[in-house]
């Protein structure tokens, strides 16, 4: 792709390929694209699981359980030709929620 802007006081010229971008939403292999210089790797966590709720027998109290965290995201660069051609890509899954309480625990 080249853009070349002639209507402002400087001009710019943009050259190079269309971004290969490959998303997993399960586990597999990633395959390093031909021609590859640089490559950013972006991961997103699944989250915690919220917490149980409560029983209370007494006087017939419950309540839900508080929620889980979220899944915190960080990206890194990487130059093509430090990784392997072919790469093991794990998707995992968020936390389980917390088991309801049916009896006081009080």
């Amino acid at each position: 792709m080249t853009i070349t802007n002639q209507q402002t006081s400087f001009n710019y010229q943009v050259t190079g390929t269309n971004a290969n971008v490959q998303t997993f939403t399960s586990s597999g292999l990633w395959n390093k694209p031909a021609n590859a210089r640089l490559i950013r790797v972006c991961v997103w966590g699944g989250g915690g699981g919220g917490g149980g709720g409560s029983s209370t027998d007494s006087i017939s109290c419950s309540s839900g359980g508080s929620g889980g965290g979220g899944g915190a995201r960080t990206s890194a660069y990487f130059l093509a030709n430090c990784l392997p051609n072919i790469v093991q890509v794990t998707v995992g899954s968020g936390g389980a929620g917390g088991v309801a309480r049916t009896t006081s625990g009080v």
